[in-house]
């Protein structure tokens, strides 16, 4: 059963056709906000219009996808969202038919908007390159520590290591654990497949995955907390060169 919310109207036991119909009917002006509920408690929010939305999948309270568009930057865009005017960044405004694309069938949200396509990878990829600022997560919304990225010898994929959002190439964001191994003269972390053991490359230790910790993000006492929230590279890079990293992460993002 979709539950539907149309600003202030409620429709319980809506249709497919209903929840297309009231994306179409999101103008901007009138109607500039809806909401679509599952049972399992997934929602598909929906802002503004008539050309350009917002929307953000949940799958849970701590699961938040916000579609993007790579190919777009940081300027910003006006959009009329739950009647209130709001500045958006170019990126996170997304043509109607991707919203549409969101949609797979009556009883299921797709995450399509956010498959991980050659395309999406090498845009992100050129515009870092390009010395662009460090783009925000498409979770987690913070910058510093998300990027494509390249592992040998040739899988692309893209993380944020703040909050654990990771994609391989052609597959839905998935799970990934974080470990930290803290010594009085080392902190080192990795980040591993949910059924896999670590071992900490300068001391030996090993960990398995119930030893797995808290991304930063559900962690306010950590120190990735510290790190700036904008900037561009080179303020990335600067921050961490202080923090007596030996070399500079690529791009300022570790």
């Amino acid at each position: 059963m979709i539950t539907l919310h149309v600003d202030d109207e409620i429709k319980p036991d809506a249709t497919i056709q209903d929840v297309e119909a009231a994306v179409r009917g999101l103008d901007g002006a009138r109607r500039t906000l809806i909401l679509i509920e599952l049972p399992s408690g997934q929602t598909l929010t929906v802002g503004g219009g008539p050309d350009r939305f917002v929307a953000e999948v949940a799958e849970s309270d701590t699961m938040r996808w916000a579609t993007i568009d790579p190919t777009q930057g940081n300027d910003p865009i006006d959009l009329v969202v739950g009647g209130q005017l709001v500045d958006y960044p170019a990126r996170v405004c997304v043509t109607k038919q991707t919203v549409l694309d969101a949609l797979d069938g009556p009883t299921n949200f797709s995450l399509k908007q956010l498959s991980l396509t050659a395309s999406v990878w090498e845009a992100e990829d050129r515009a870092l390159k390009r010395g662009d600022d460090p783009p925000p997560c498409p979770r987690c919304h913070r910058r510093g520590f998300y990027a494509p990225r390249f592992a040998p010898p040739c899988r692309r994929y893209r993380a944020c290591k703040f909050c654990g959002f990771w994609q391989s190439m052609g597959r839905p964001p998935h799970k990934i654990i974080r470990y930290e191994c803290i010594r009085p003269d080392h902190r080192y972390a990795d980040w591993k497949e949910p059924q896999e053991w670590w071992m900490c490359p300068f001391c030996g230790a090993r960990y398995s995955p119930a030893d797995a910790v808290p991304w930063p993000v559900h962690n306010r006492a950590h120190p990735w907390h510290e790190a700036p929230r904008s900037g561009t590279q080179r303020r990335y890079i600067d921050y961490w060169l202080s923090k007596g990293v030996r070399t500079a992460p690529l791009f300022g993002i570790p």
